[in-house]
């Protein structure tokens, strides 16, 4: 007897986990400030504060394959924003080094957000009007750690294209390009991939009058996958005088495999984020980046399928209580009674069922 009370004891917080995700100590990995993940990131953390009064913090990082690191190796971080580039480049890679292997095998795929602009960031006069003009030219690919380099590095290869290369990125690199000719540490062109419009080229905009976007229209190029042709045009940026071709990529949300309390939290956010997703868009471009216009969160990427988390969680009714704790309705996983007759997914609770003394 004395065992089937301890065993109660032990399941009831379970039972009321599966209910209720906590959602303490959540964050999400995005980009630097001054680019569009960070930006798409507090939109999402604004929306879980709003419908659950939980705190989603935002953590800055060096880029998608930054982020995927961290994500597997950090404290209390379960979601990121990466590019699909990335993730279908460690993915191939991932049988040939054990350390990407690992990283794969502990990220799950969340939905797709929205399509990332390459943009190659020159000057007016700087004489750059095509892919090929780089050959030769200082260029800034971007960190190490992140997709716009990976990106850079990869469409420059397949293009022969071949580059003075600095790896940096966001202000460091911008300021570089604005630099005098004769300045040593002057840069010709950068490479940003992120979704237009970039804070970072719309902030004090009549200083940008001075600046250019090369186009990216190289049939070597345009039919790589799984990027495709995309425009960005002067509703993006308004010193452009005409549309810019280029390529995009998608960006995607992530997460780290968890199991039990942290996979309802995720499932949480994404059941939060959908059924916002509405207001949203409405407020894209005002309230909300203006890259929510164009997320279609049911958009099938290839090679990519939903963690299981989020598809068991994403559409399940949500109640609230007085201080807008968020739950799932009809329990999380666990049997609404202590009741070993009821079935239930979730391991601990089924192991101890099954080894009680007869």
């Amino acid at each position: 007897m004395f065992v089937v009370v301890f065993l109660a004891l032990l399941l009831i917080p379970t039972i009321s986990r599966s209910q209720t995700p906590e959602m303490r100590n959540l964050a999400i990995l995005t980009g630097k400030k001054e680019l569009t993940y960070y930006k798409i990131g507090s939109d999402i953390a604004r929306i879980v504060e709003k419908e659950c009064g939980a705190n989603l913090e935002v953590k800055e990082s060096r880029g998608s394959l930054d982020s995927f690191q961290r994500l597997r190796d950090e404290a209390y971080v379960q979601m990121a924003i990466v590019q699909q580039d990335v993730i279908n480049y460690l993915t191939r890679f991932a049988s040939e080094d054990k350390q990407i292997k690992r990283l794969v095998a502990s990220t799950r795929y969340v939905f797709p957000l929205y399509s990332e602009e390459i943009h190659i960031v020159t000057t007016a006069d700087s004489g750059i009007k095509a892919f090929g003009d780089l050959q030769g030219k200082r260029v800034a690919l971007g960190s190490p750690e992140s997709g716009t380099y990976m990106t850079s590095t990869f469409l420059l290869l397949t293009a022969g294209v071949s580059v003075r290369p600095a790896e940096v990125d966001g202000k460091e690199a911008f300021q570089r390009l604005l630099l005098p000719n004769e300045d040593a540490q002057k840069l010709d062109a950068i490479f940003l991939v992120a979704g237009a419009p970039i804070p970072l080229l719309t902030e004090e905009e009549k200083n940008r009058s001075n600046l250019a976007l090369v186009p990216i229209e190289d049939s070597r190029l345009t039919n790589l996958k799984p990027y495709f042709v995309a425009k960005i045009t002067k509703d993006d940026y308004r010193w452009l005088s005409e549309p810019v071709p280029t390529l995009a990529v998608m960006s995607v949300l992530v997460a780290f495999n968890f199991q039990e309390e942290h996979c309802l939290n995720i499932g949480m956010v994404a059941n939060r984020v959908k059924a916002n997703i509405e207001e949203l868009k409405r407020t894209a471009g005002t309230s909300s980046h203006a890259k929510w216009a164009e997320v279609n969160l049911s958009m099938k990427l290839s090679g990519l399928e939903t963690y299981e988390c989020v598809s068991k969680y994403i559409d399940r009714k949500v109640v609230k209580s007085s201080n807008r704790q968020c739950s799932f309705a009809g329990g999380g996983g666990a049997p609404d009674r202590l009741d070993c007759a009821a079935k239930s997914p979730n391991k601990i609770f089924q192991h101890l069922c099954d080894n009680l003394p007869r």
